[in-house]
Parts: C-alpha cells; sequence; structure tokens
C-alpha cells in the first residue's frame, strides 16, 4: 500500500482488472500520487471470487485504511470498476465523501465475455468473474462516476473476438455506458493500455477533483 504524507485532493484506492493483480496499476497509482492524491492499490483475486464477495473484500479493504480518509476516491479497470460500483450500491452512503473513475469497464456485460463462456476453457479462465463479465452490475445512484473508454486500438484480442465498433479490443464503447454517469470520455488506448496512457492518469486526476474531464478549451 503506497500512500502520500500531506495529499492535497484526498485517498484514491485503485483496481485492476481480471487475470492481474495490484502491480497492473502501479504506473497509474504512481501519476496519481504525483497529480496530489494518496493511494491504495487494492489487489484481489479476479478469478476466485465473484463481484459480491470481492464487493465486500472492497468494503474491508477500506475500513483497514489509515488513517481514515476524509475524502475517498476510486479509479477501477475493466473487472475493477465492477467491483467498485457493486460496492458502492450497498456502501456508498457510510463512505466519505468522493468519485469514481470507470477504465473501460463493461458495466452492460462483455460480449468477449459471452463469447468465451461457449467454450469449456474460457468459462475456466474466467472462473468465478463470468456472471459479472457476462452480466455488467447495477448502478449506484448518488455518487459522482466518471467512464473512460478506449478506442481505436484493437490489440491482440481481434484474433479472439470480432467486436462492434468503437471498441478497446476488448470491450465496446458501448458496454461502459453509464446512463448516470456524470461525465464521459474516449481516448485512443487499447483496454490495457488505458492503464498506462498519461492521458488516462491526467483525466482521472482532473475528474476526481473537479467532476468532470478536462476539455480541448480547459
Amino acid at each position: 500500500m503506497a500512500k502520500q504524507k500531506s495529499p492535497t485532493y484526498g485517498h484514491v484506492v485503485l483496481l485492476h482488472g481480471l487475470f492481474h493483480r495490484g502491480l497492473a496499476v502501479s504506473l497509474l497509482a504512481s501519476r496519481v500520487r504525483r497529480a496530489g492524491f494518496s493511494t491504495s492499490i487494492f489487489s484481489y483475486p479476479s478469478r476466485r471470487k465473484d463481484l459480491p464477495a470481492l464487493a465486500q473484500d472492497l468494503r474491508s479493504f477500506i475500513e483497514k485504511l489509515e488513517p481514515s480518509p476524509s475524502s475517498l476516491h476510486f479509479i477501477g479497470h475493466s473487472l475493477g470498476g465492477l467491483v467498485i460500483l457493486t460496492m458502492l450500491e450497498k456502501y456508498s452512503r457510510d463512505l466519505p465523501a468522493g468519485r469514481a473513475v470507470l477504465l473501460g469497464s463493461p458495466v452492460h456485460g462483455s460480449t468477449m465475455a459471452h463469447q468465451l463462456a461457449e467454450k469449456a476453457i474460457g468459462r475456466f479462465l474466467m472462473g468465478r468473474a463470468e456472471p459479472g463479465l457476462k452480466g455488467g452490475c447495477a448502478h449506484p445512484l448518488g455518487y459522482e462516476v466518471g467512464v473512460i473508454s478506449g478506442v481505436g486500438s484493437p490489440g491482440v484480442n481481434r484474433f479472439i473476438s470480432k467486436l462492434p465498433e468503437p471498441n478497446d479490443g476488448t470491450v465496446t464503447v458501448a458496454e461502459t455506458r453509464l446512463p448516470e454517469a456524470v461525465d464521459s470520455i474516449e481516448v485512443a488506448s487499447s483496454h490495457f493500455g488505458l492503464l498506462l496512457s498519461p492521458e488516462v492518469a491526467k483525466q482521472s486526476t482532473y475528474f476526481l477533483r473537479r467532476g468532470q474531464f478536462q476539455q480541448a478549451d480547459d
């Protein structure tokens, strides 16, 4: 867990996606810290637990943060964004004020997950994450959420699945759209590239500070 002693803008918990652990979001966490936040990385077993169990684990993780943050934000990549939304649906009233940014999270369910589930090996690879990835998750009200979607970079998954355009090679833009989101943007990036993009880091921290993404004329 990495923290900054005197953050200006509050504390951010970052979550990775399927098949990864905390190291996947370490570069993004470093950039978030440089923007004036303290950070923690919630590393979780993405294949071994379903969304409700992971949401409960995230809530327990938050309760153990020391010192207890007065302002609490979230950034979640892919499945990590679904874990955040599932946790917020149940616990948002009990948390400090804050905002959340979702990076390529299939809130309406993933076409690729449905295609993978047609084969035993695909179901095995997704593990207990399968229902959440196929079905998406609830959309909590009363919490400011921003959505960043990747476009124009098909990535290696073009060899696995043919997805409707636009997409990031793994998740379509339509699958990431959250009606209750207060703002959303698209960036040129592959799905995993969202975690490596300086533009995504800049836009994420801008949203966490201001409740909107930065426009070209800002």
